[in-house]
């Protein structure tokens, strides 16, 4: 037992039918961001105005200083 760290035991899911999974609810919607975010670039926000709210933020990131650390003689 001294070269085992830890037993691993994964369960393997097979899906039989998947329609009368998702009938139980077993589903997940989401927003397709990408989309959404290319037809509001495109000018179709008009037509989203009422579903979504949109705002723009300003945020200043400050530049990173780097040093340079020399450690060491000189003769």
């Amino acid at each position: 037992m001294g070269l085992i760290k830890s037993n691993m035991l994964k369960d393997e899911i097979r899906i039989l039918d998947e329609n009368a999974l998702m009938d139980l609810g077993y589903v997940k919607f989401s927003i397709y961001m990408d989309a959404f975010k290319a037809d509001i670039n495109a000018g179709r926000a008009d037509e989203l105005k009422d579903l979504v709210e949109v705002s723009t933020t300003y945020s200043i990131v400050p530049a990173k200083i780097k040093f340079l650390l020399v450690s060491g003689y000189l003769c």
